[in-house]
């Protein structure tokens, strides 16, 4: 009776293994759950983003290029 008893256990083991790996979702879509549901995390990859927006497009908008120094402005 015992050994059925393990027999059952690992059919009902290997049974709720197959389970899990086929309803888990993607890295992906966890993450950006887990994300989503923390309202500070959320707000530091906003200011992220916008960071590195400004810092790919700021050199485009600048009036005056980096590399050169503006002595007439003073």
């Amino acid at each position: 009776m015992a050994d059925l008893t393990v027999l059952d256990d690992e059919a009902t083991w290997e049974s709720r293994v197959e389970r899990l790996w086929a309803t888990r979702p993607s890295r992906f879509r966890d993450a950006w759950y887990e994300l989503s549901r923390n309202k500070l995390a959320l707000g530091g990859a906003v200011i992220v983003v916008f960071f590195t927006l400004v810092a790919i497009v700021g050199p485009a908008l600048a009036p005056y290029d980096y590399a050169k120094q503006v002595l007439s402005d003073n």
